[in-house]
């Protein structure tokens, strides 16, 4: 059974279940701000409270952009996997064949 580290295809899915989570991580930085926004508090403590959900709501953000970063590289990683794995298998057809002779 090809390990996670080895099989291009489990790394590519990684890589798809990392951008999936990264949207869902905008997504509720963008439900998270509009619900700040529709509060119909005003005061001092209101303007704070806004600011706050701002700042993280944009942290959210910020970390969804870094995990499709890094889900990028994963995806890079996958085919230099594969493009090895196929040198491999070349190599080894070609040691076989001179091998049989």
């Amino acid at each position: 059974m090809p390990s996670l580290l080895t099989d291009p295809a489990q790394l590519h899915a990684t890589a798809r279940r990392i951008r999936d989570h990264a949207g869902e991580l905008r997504h509720r930085a963008a439900l998270l701000s509009r619900s700040a926004e529709q509060v119909h508090w005003h005061s001092c403590a209101a303007t704070e409270f806004r600011q706050r959900v701002t700042e993280v709501a944009h942290r959210m953000s910020t970390a969804a952009a870094q995990l499709d970063v890094s889900a990028d590289h994963l995806d890079r990683h996958a085919r230099r996997v594969g493009h090895a794995l196929a040198g491999i298998e070349h190599t080894a057809l070609k040691t076989a064949e001179v091998l049989l002779l």
